[in-house]
């Protein structure tokens, strides 16, 4: 896998709770066979804690 390249759409905060939307790809260069590009969505939800830090929530590839 090589070229791998994700690209912010959007982001905000609602809340406690940080979203960001994002569009990714990579190309799969295997030996005997052409590259072949993949591409996809990508989706995180950070929740802010207690003690103000924040952690992933959800983290979503497709």
């Amino acid at each position: 896998m090589s070229e791998h390249k994700i690209t912010t759409v959007e982001t905000g905060i609602v809340g406690g709770t940080i979203y960001q939307r994002a569009k990714w790809s990579a190309v799969l260069k295997a030996p005997d066979a052409e590259p072949k590009e993949f591409s996809g969505n990508l989706h995180l939800l950070y929740k802010q804690q207690q003690d103000g830090s924040w952690k992933i929530l959800t983290h979503t590839w497709n």
